[in-house]
């Protein structure tokens, strides 16, 4: 009798038990669902080749940092778009926000009071060659043209020449904006171009070339913050909240390991 009744109670409490988690199955389930699409060019590695292994580490740390809401679920998906396209976009709220942004760029949206990266600016030239950044007079100097990327939001003294140089620099626009400035650049049709330090070296290694095929010409200033920025400010502090944590438990480390990377406030 003993026994049976010691049996009776285990199947009623694992019953019970079984229950409970469906129950909360049933809740984590229950949750609504909001997608956010979050769009840029390829600017690898803050972002890269959509549906990859490797989309990018922002767009890695928007999707663990989302995750990590427990009142929504979210379904963070990223868009590849021509970088002016994508800012108009996400100002009129077509997609969530934009990858990669610094602050001059993201007039009308919401930036994270944490960032999600920084930006070192560079003059990159062919090998070889022995013109040096020093001050903004030395791009008007004989012979040298600049690459640029159209749309992008540089520098203020930098932007400013561009605007009143046009015949002192090459803008190239689309998605192989910077491939095709590199090409440019190993052919000598161009003297100098600037770009993310990262995002330059990662693209010269996807082209095929060697790191001794460029040299670094100088730089343009203080390294610049990166965010994901949003149309909705929840969205930002959401991300904002989530890069903590994921720093704070190390994920983001890891994330950033798949890059080559290292945490940017500890580099």
């Amino acid at each position: 009798m003993q026994t049976s009744y010691v049996t009776s109670m285990f199947f009623s409490l694992l019953i019970t038990f079984c229950f409970s988690l469906n129950a909360i199955g049933s809740e984590v389930n229950s949750l609504p669902v909001k997608n956010i699409v979050i769009a840029a060019d390829e600017w690898c590695p803050y972002n890269c080749i959509p549906g990859s292994d490797k989309p990018g580490y922002m767009v890695e740390i928007a999707r663990e940092a989302f995750d990590l809401e427990s009142s929504t679920k979210y379904n963070v998906s990223y868009k590849k778009l021509p970088w002016t396209r994508a800012i108009k976009m996400a100002q009129e709220g077509k997609v969530a926000g934009i990858i990669g942004a610094i602050k001059s760029e993201a007039k009308g949206l919401y930036v994270p009071i944490e960032e999600q990266g920084r930006m070192y600016a560079k003059f990159f030239s062919a090998k070889g060659g022995d013109w040096q950044y020093r001050n903004i007079s030395s791009l008007d100097e004989k012979g040298v043209i600049l690459g640029a990327i159209s749309g992008y939001d540089y520098d203020e003294e930098i932007a400013s020449y561009i605007v009143g140089h046009p015949s002192k620099v090459y803008l190239s626009h689309g998605d192989t904006a910077l491939p095709e400035l590199i090409r440019l650049l190993s052919r000598s049709r161009i003297k100098v171009l600037i770009e993310d330090q990262a995002v330059f070296w990662y693209n010269v290694s996807k082209l095929g070339f060697k790191s001794g095929d460029f040299r670094v010409a100088g730089t343009t200033s203080e390294p610049q913050k990166l965010f994901i920025a949003f149309g909705n400010k929840k969205h930002a502090e959401i991300l904002s909240d989530g890069v903590k944590k994921l720093r704070k438990s190390g994920r983001l480390q890891e994330i950033l390991k798949k890059y080559n990377l290292v945490d940017w406030k500890t580099n």
